[in-house]
């Protein structure tokens, strides 16, 4: 069966449904341990006044011939799970749809689950896999056996990965729809949040951290970038490509590794806040002081998982506010720049209960 879903997906190419070229031109609350100074008490549990669904059911991540992007009433919420040395992240729209990108490795798989249900997940609307290294889709075997997904994206690397060959053997069992979006493409989610496809250019030239798949969110007057694990090279190829990655809220790339987050980078996407997911006591010494540090230079409000727990940042459209698992700054406070329609709240929050130490996870599949 494999090298029929392989002989699919070279057929299908950018014709897969769900992601299209860019136009011309609520739901599930997380569940934050604590009350956020002046943020929004949380979604509605159904769809926001001012948000037209879109065209299609409950589980599936639709496809227009002319996606329209428009902003209206509810809350973005973009969840950093602290799921230790590796990368999980869940988006929850206005419209109440759901993405996860990446769901950290074998042993993360538990701990992503255990936070979708917190946050009333149902179903996954997309599942995104940046690219095939165990820290990143290891945990996908838990949830794919107690969530269904609309659409799984993968940046269509070659691997042969033990790992890798089996999210593939279970999406194509469970019969997932499977896309590998490009660069210039969208991925049609919510009318109300722009999903900008940035890499991989498909080509496939270079290593894997070279073709990573990149995303850009927006709502209204704020947007998330996505970065994955990409490399130093990507970076200086999206910003000579002229490619918009300035964002409000950038996901550091390689959990603040020195192979990434290069001052130019930085100063293109000039974030006013920066997530680093990193495990506690990792073998690579994640992050580094020299990212912490290009970080502070632009000006970014730092936040590290392993600090600070699950770090949640909702906007609202035209501001963002962040609450984290625990109280603990990973830096300095910060002067952040005074933009009227851009404001940051961190707040200090009250952990959930017992959190289980992960000082002692390592990453295999994956380089430091």
């Amino acid at each position: 069966m494999r090298p029929l879903l392989l002989l699919i997906v070279l057929g299908l190419g950018l014709a897969s449904a769900g992601c299209t070229a860019p136009p011309a031109g609520t739901g599930p609350a997380p569940v934050p341990t604590a009350q956020v100074t002046a943020a929004p008490s949380g979604p509605p549990a159904a769809t926001s006044p001012g948000i037209t669904a879109p065209p299609a059911p409950v589980g599936s991540v639709a496809s227009t011939p002319t996606p329209t992007y428009t902003a209206g009433r509810g809350t973005l919420w973009v969840s950093v799970l602290d799921i230790g040395q590796g990368d999980a992240l869940l988006v929850q729209t206005p419209a109440g749809r759901t993405m996860l990108v990446d769901a950290g490795d074998a042993d993360a798989g538990w701990e992503v689950v255990t936070a979708l249900r917190e946050r009333d997940t149902g179903v996954l609307d997309a599942a995104v896999a940046t690219h095939p290294h165990a820290d990143h889709i290891g945990g996908f075997r838990a949830v794919f056996a107690r969530f269904p997904v609309g659409r799984f994206y993968d940046a269509g690397y070659p691997s042969t990965s033990a790992t890798y060959e089996e999210i593939l053997t279970m999406i194509e069992e469970q019969d997932y729809r499977y896309s590998t979006p490009t660069r210039g493409e969208t991925i049609d989610l919510d009318p109300a949040i722009r999903v900008d496809v940035l890499s991989p250019d498909g080509q496939n030239a270079g290593e894997i951290h070279d073709n990573m798949l990149v995303l850009r969110l927006t709502y209204g007057r704020t947007s998330f970038l996505l970065a994955g694990d990409m490399s130093a090279d990507l970076e200086r190829e999206l910003v000579s490509s002229g490619a918009e990655v300035d964002s409000t809220v950038l996901k550091v790339a390689h959990h603040g590794s020195r192979s990434s987050s290069t001052t130019a980078f930085l100063e293109a996407v000039d974030p006013e806040v920066a997530v680093i997911s990193v495990g506690t006591g990792n073998p690579y010494g994640h992050p580094t002081g020299e990212v912490l540090l290009r970080l502070t230079a632009v000006g970014s409000k730092v936040f590290q998982t392993d600090q600070s727990g699950t770090v949640t940042v909702s906007s609202d459209g035209t501001r963002v506010t962040v609450a984290t698992e625990r109280s603990a700054p990973s830096v300095p406070p910060l002067a952040l720049p005074t933009l009227a329609a851009q404001t940051v709240t961190p707040v200090p929050t009250v952990p959930r209960g017992p959190v289980r130490s992960r000082s002692r996870r390592s990453t295999s599949g994956a380089r430091p």
